[in-house]
């Protein structure tokens, strides 16, 4: 479990670093702009979506939550299809509008969970943190 977390981690920090490269880096200085009107910005800060994905199923495999599974999907399907130009120019704002709407819906229904719920039995955590422990240890 716990590369899976480094690794949505890192992916973040790459996707951040990323955005904050091409904010810097275009005159504007706004980002949806730039990302809308040059897509292969995408390959700077694209790697926050990849990391949103992984939440996402992370998301619904815990809590099975259809917002969660919907957004796994739309997330790579909208980023990846403006990416590669796979989504007509008239549907785009649509599943846009629709990943935005889902979205909002996932957050507020995260902030109605019970904290104890979100967090988890954290005797796993600390039985894996025993096992690495013991690991280390051994010659």
């Amino acid at each position: 479990m716990k590369p899976l977390h480094n690794m949505l981690k890192v992916l973040w920090a790459s996707g951040v670093l990323g955005s904050v490269a091409v904010l810097a880096a275009t005159p504007s200085h706004t980002l949806a702009l730039s990302l809308y009107q040059d897509t292969t910005t995408l390959l700077a800060s694209g790697w926050v979506f990849v990391a949103l994905t992984g939440v996402f199923f992370k998301e619904f495999a815990c809590f099975q939550r259809w917002e969660a599974s919907a957004l796994f999907a739309l997330v790579p399907v909208v980023s990846g299809g403006h990416f590669l130009h796979l989504i007509p120019e008239g549907i785009e704002p649509t599943l846009l509008v629709a990943l935005s709407s889902v979205f909002v819906f996932f957050a507020l229904r995260k902030f109605t969970q019970p904290f104890h719920a979100d967090i988890g039995d954290k005797t796993v955590f600390e039985y894996l943190a025993l096992q690495e422990k013991a690991e280390a240890a051994e010659p």
